[in-house]
């Protein structure tokens, strides 16, 4: 097996954090993907093999040409779940209790391993948004149940698809 590495192509942009809003490079907050692509592969190319992305916010099926053209020698590595930006899933996707949002996350979800297999890249789970702040804020057991669940749907897409699925653990914010 070829042991290979890859990066983000978020750890390029501003990098807001809640106690520095606007990033710590402002200059990248309105670079398209594909520049942004371009100056990492500049930038990286003879120490990285690949690049990792955001679906559907960073890539999807508009975008996924024009950022494979400037790649460059690199690849794209995996896909990773990319919900959490939303402001429609505050209440997270796989646990969103409105169900029919919930089943819309799920649905593109699904999609990004769709492209991922087409890419024969891997797919991420970061359940970022997945959770609570507060106690008493969501019903455990049933969030718990919708969690296991929607994640299982997603990873049996996946299978079906021949695609190999990451669980990113969670140590800290956003909830």
């Amino acid at each position: 097996m070829q042991v290979k590495n890859s990066v983000g192509i978020w750890a390029f942009g501003p990098n807001a954090t809640r106690f520095v809003p606007v990033g710590y490079h402002p200059e990248t907050i309105n670079e398209d993907m594909v520049t942004r692509t371009r100056r990492v592969v500049q930038g990286l190319a003879d120490l990285v093999d690949g690049l990792e992305y955001h679906y559907p916010g960073e890539i999807n099926e508009d975008t996924v040409d024009a950022i494979k053209a400037a790649l460059g020698p690199m690849d794209i590595y995996c896909l990773a779940a990319g919900l959490h930006p939303d402001p429609t899933y505050k209440l997270g996707a796989f646990i969103n209790p409105d169900l029919a949002l919930r089943r819309k996350g799920i649905e593109t979800l699904k999609r990004g391993v769709d492209l991922a297999a087409a890419l024969g890249a891997h797919f991420i789970i970061w359940p970022g948004a997945e959770g609570y702040n507060y106690n008493f804020q969501r019903e455990y057991a049933q969030t718990w149940d919708l969690f296991v669940d929607g994640v299982g749907e997603v990873v049996a897409h996946a299978v079906d698809k021949g695609v190999t699925v990451f669980l990113e653990h969670k140590n800290s914010e956003p909830a």
